[in-house]
Order: C-alpha cells, then sequence, then structure tokens
C-alpha cells in the first residue's frame, strides 16, 4: 500500500554535505502529492519535472452558453476537456485542412471507445469516426476524427469542413483554444472553444 499522507503544497528539506570539512546546508523544494492504494482508485497526477500533468485545474470551465446549446441538444451529462492549445500554423492552413490534437497533449484519452481507439489506430482500416462539432458561434458542423497518417506519436485529428470552420470562427495561428467532447445516442460531439 503507497500512502503518503503529506499535504500537496510544496514541503522544503534541508540536506547537508561536507566540502573541506566544513558542513553545507541545502535548501530543496520538492512536490509531494498523495497516492492511492489499490483500493482508492482515484486518479493520480504524475510528476514531470515538477509539473504535474493533471492540468484540469489550470483550464477555463466550459462556457455556460455552450452548456445551454448542448442541454438544448439533450444532452444532461458533463462534456471532458479532451485538449486546450494554441492553434499552430498547421492549425490552419488551407492546404493541410485539419486540427491536430496531439496525444501528449490529451487531457481525457477516454473520449473514444476501445474499439474507436483500435480501428484508429488499424492503418489498413483507413478508419474515421464521423463526428459533430459545436463551434464559437454555435453552429453544428459533420466533421471526422482521424488518426493523422503523418504521426507517429498517437496523433490525432479533425478533418473533412474543417477549413469552414476555420473561415466561420476566424481561427488563426496562435489564438488558444479548447476542444471538449461528449457523447449522446452514441454519436460523439465536439465542442470548439475560442479562448479570448
Amino acid at each position: 500500500m503507497l500512502v503518503n499522507q503529506a499535504s500537496s503544497a510544496d514541503q522544503n528539506i534541508v540536506s547537508s554535505k561536507k566540502r573541506d570539512g566544513q558542513e553545507i546546508g541545502r535548501h530543496l523544494s520538492i512536490k509531494v502529492t498523495t497516492r492511492s492504494s489499490a483500493r482508492n482508485r482515484k486518479k493520480i497526477p504524475k510528476i514531470i519535472h515538477g509539473k504535474s500533468t493533471d492540468r484540469t485545474g489550470d483550464n477555463p470551465p466550459l462556457p455556460e452558453r455552450f452548456m445551454t446549446k448542448i442541454r438544448q441538444l439533450g444532452y444532461t451529462g458533463n462534456p471532458e476537456l479532451v485538449i486546450q492549445k494554441k492553434l499552430f500554423k498547421s492549425d490552419v492552413n488551407k492546404v493541410l485542412q485539419r486540427f491536430s490534437i496531439p496525444g501528449k497533449q490529451v487531457e481525457n484519452k477516454d473520449f473514444l471507445t476501445n474499439e474507436e481507439r483500435k480501428k484508429l489506430n488499424n492503418k489498413k482500416l483507413n478508419w474515421s469516426i464521423k463526428s459533430i462539432l459545436i463551434d464559437n458561434s454555435l453552429t453544428l458542423w459533420d466533421i471526422s476524427l482521424k488518426k493523422w497518417a503523418m504521426s507517429k506519436s498517437g496523433q490525432c485529428a479533425l478533418i473533412s469542413k474543417w477549413n469552414p470552420v476555420v473561415d466561420a470562427n476566424e481561427l488563426t495561428a496562435g489564438i488558444q483554444v479548447q476542444l471538449w467532447s461528449f457523447r449522446m445516442n452514441g454519436q460523439l460531439y465536439f465542442v470548439l472553444v475560442k479562448l479570448e
């Protein structure tokens, strides 16, 4: 059982070393997280170089106007954040026609079912998931999610009709966006939020 009951706040530790017969104190600051036992299966944020990979606390919540639109469609749950990122030049490039979703930046990997993940990862199938995108102006678009062929890192992309979404929402490189997801009656929905 791995349990460390220290608070998640920084703890200070003083260590000492001897140099030329003199004791030198060194002040270290580390982050301590609470770990759970096998019985308590809560998600444990990973610590990488002092930063938590669980970033959902830092991200703005889904604005109320989107929640109102989602409720009008009949969904009663809470959408999950898929990714928050700055748009790259490639995301708004008319020739590439796609919104990249780098696997390492995905906040909630459970937005896809296991079957969908298997089909997307099967290069022979060349499969895509037909989805609906609610854009920043609350317009609904038919769009597809596909594994990006040029990526070795598990990157997916929203394709088909992405360029009209870019034009309609005046998306440009450097703009911060969020992509949320929810599923209703088996249909995968995405919500694109342009952060101002």
